[in-house]
């Protein structure tokens, strides 16, 4: 009667689900907060250079997910700025949050929040889910 109640955000990151660090195209499993932080503060303006902390499901269906990137802006208004982007699947629809950050310090209270389950709040992020199949 009450399930609604227990039903989980699927816009946050899982307790349940393990933890992947991806550094410019080089993953590992079960990343410390140091290795997080280490790696947002090496990132510089490159195409090859991003940081993405992401979970899979690891009982339910492939395409579950929530994922938290990070790169800096390499072109246009906001070149040399943080490109932060959460994204994640609800209701069987991949979704996709963007947003322009200034200062490394913003971008790292983000993957804090993320990484210890803290609620995000997604003021301020542009929903790009359009684009996401």
């Amino acid at each position: 009667m009450f399930a609604f109640l227990h039903k989980k955000d699927e816009s946050q990151p899982r307790r349940d689900w393990p933890w992947t660090l991806n550094i410019g195209g080089y993953p590992r499993s079960n990343p410390s907060w140091e290795d997080i932080r280490a790696g947002l503060e090496a990132l510089v303006q490159d195409s090859g250079s991003f940081l993405i902390l992401e979970q899979r499901d690891p009982a339910g269906p492939k395409g579950h997910y929530w994922f938290i990137q990070c790169a800096i802006a390499l072109e246009g208004p906001d070149a040399g700025q943080y490109s932060l982007e959460i994204g994640f699947r609800r209701d069987g629809k991949g979704h996709l949050l963007d947003r322009t950050l200034p200062r490394l310090e913003q971008v790292i209270a983000y993957f804090d929040w993320a990484f210890r389950w803290k609620p995000l709040d997604f003021a301020g992020f542009e929903d790009m889910s359009d684009m996401v199949q």
